[in-house]
């Protein structure tokens, strides 16, 4: 379960972050995506806790996208104007509880994005009803109603249905 990065703040504003770009803001580099082994990986520590055991030279799976909340900078002079501050509230993320100053023109240029937050987690049956649609919305919706055991979902006219096998 992710936590809000403030107690206090009742409501924080989630968001998707680019990898890459908070690649670039904390470790001055960018690192390469996953291959589609270390997704794989991901599906066996999400699925099933005890195959911990299982490692790779990639400790963490790096998808493109990372989740977290901007982070209110009110009262504090630190905070620049042309900076939006951003806390990385992502458990598979090597940035994970970690804050990003990244540029202000940083939801114009697609490295930030808003997230779509859904009470008890009750994603719609239909992609095109999503507040925001973009490429994380669309995955964490496909994989949230897959954990529901909802493997079928519409794309306006289009059906998407996943695989209902959990173990190959």
């Amino acid at each position: 379960m992710v936590e809000s990065a403030n107690p206090t703040d009742a409501s924080p504003v989630w968001v998707w972050v680019k990898t890459p770009a908070l690649d670039q803001v904390l470790i001055g580099k960018t690192r390469k995506l996953s291959t589609r082994s270390s997704l794989l990986l991901l599906k066996v520590k999400l699925h099933d806790s005890e195959k911990d055991s299982v490692e790779s030279d990639n400790h963490d799976v790096n998808w493109g996208w990372t989740h977290g909340t901007i982070a209110a900078a009110e009262g504090s002079d630190s905070q620049s104007s042309s900076e939006i501050l951003v806390t990385v509230l992502d458990e598979l993320s090597m940035h994970n509880n970690k804050s990003a100053n990244l540029p202000a023109d940083s939801f114009e240029t697609g490295d930030i994005v808003m997230d779509n937050v859904y009470e008890n987690d009750d994603y719609p049956d239909d992609l095109v009803a999503l507040t925001h649609l973009h490429e994380p919305a669309v995955v964490m919706c496909l994989k949230k109603r897959f954990e529901a055991g909802k493997i079928y979902t519409d794309d306006g006219p289009k059906l998407i249905a996943l695989n209902p096998f959990k173990e190959c």
